[in-house]
């Protein structure tokens, strides 16, 4: 396979089936080749893989929404995935169409179940600020669990590993209530040397996911001990999505997909609905375009004491080069 590498991270590794790295001149001659060095992926054995996706914002105006999380699906169950593992934004507006409605409206949610339904790899995921635009999810905390099979935080295991899902409870902050950041404290402080992955839909500032500083968003009052609690782990792993940015930004942005400068491994998840493209102006700034023909997202491949992200373009069926990373927690 031949692969053209620009915007390379530390963290980068090559897809899997390269075999070496191709030299060419200017003219797009090879004139030799040299080994994958660094860029060579480890041979040990894998536990497990999961998907990862996020922002899918099912949508009954968008129905290729819908599509597009049902192909990852079956790519995922196609790649002997464990489970699929979302970031939030499942539906677009969650139970309430407009801010007055007296009468829920379950059609996304419906929607959003018929296409789980048809799949046999578990789906896991969390409500994001989208879930919760016209009222607070919590006001209905029974539908959400009878739609998606789960409540607004919880946890699985998957071998030896803690997967933490933490769902966001109102629109635009804070990501975590007070009783969600008291129990992920404490699964975290209980688990210590455990390998913890950790769901949330908004990033913390100076973070993976906001491209050229085009994209924020309000964490909330508990970022401060957020940061400190997962840098102390150790073995804590921050995955989230929220600004829909494609894996290739990260060639005009090394923190797009991966960083870990705020002391801990931070993954930004793309959307699998729609991706967002990050582009200049004239004036030098910097804005997201949607790319509405744009479906990504990851396979994770689990192993004893580092974890490999395969980027993945789920509508051109092909890996994205600069979404494999590997980190070594």
């Amino acid at each position: 396979m031949r692969y053209q590498y620009t915007g390379l991270i530390p963290q980068n590794i090559a897809p899997a089936g390269s075999n070496r790295i191709g030299v060419y001149d200017a003219g797009g001659k090879q004139v030799f080749n040299i080994s994958l060095g660094r860029l060579a992926r480890p041979q040990g054995a894998k536990l497990f893989s999961f998907g990862l996706v996020s922002d899918i914002h099912v949508n009954e105006n968008r129905t290729e929404t819908s599509t597009h999380f049902d192909n990852a699906l079956s790519f995922f169950e196609e790649q002997g995935c464990a489970f699929c593992a979302h970031a939030g934004d499942m539906t677009n507006i969650g139970f309430w169409y407009n801010a007055g409605d007296t009468e829920i409206y379950l059609g996304q949610f419906a929607e959003y179940k018929r296409i789980c339904d048809l799949h046999s790899i578990p789906v896991y995921g969390i409500c994001g600020n989208h879930e919760n635009y016209n009222k607070s999810i919590t006001e209905n905390l029974t539908e959400l669990e009878q739609y998606t099979g789960h409540g607004l935080y919880y946890t699985i295991e998957q071998g030896d590993d803690l997967f933490i899902f933490v769902g966001q409870p109102a629109n635009s902050s804070p990501t975590m209530n007070d009783e969600e950041f008291v129990w992920l404290k404490g699964l975290l402080e209980g688990n210590p040397g455990k390998r913890c992955h950790v769901f949330t839909h908004f990033f913390v500032k100076d973070d993976s996911g906001s491209t050229k500083n085009c994209y924020t968003c309000a964490f909330g009052s508990r970022e401060a001990e957020f940061k400190a609690l997962m840098a102390a782990h150790g073995r804590a792993i921050h995955y989230h999505g929220h600004s829909h940015i494609m894996l290739q930004c990260q060639e005009i942005d090394e923190a797009t997909n991966y960083t870990e400068k705020n002391g801990f491994p931070s993954v930004h998840i793309p959307s699998v609905g729609e991706s967002r493209n990050v582009v200049q102006l004239d004036d030098g700034t910097w804005t997201r375009v949607t790319e509405g023909l744009c479906s990504q997202g990851y396979v994770v491949d689990v192993y004893d004491s580092y974890i490999i992200l395969n980027g993945w373009d789920f509508l051109n069926g092909e890996c994205v080069p600069l979404g494999t990373i590997i980190i070594n927690k």
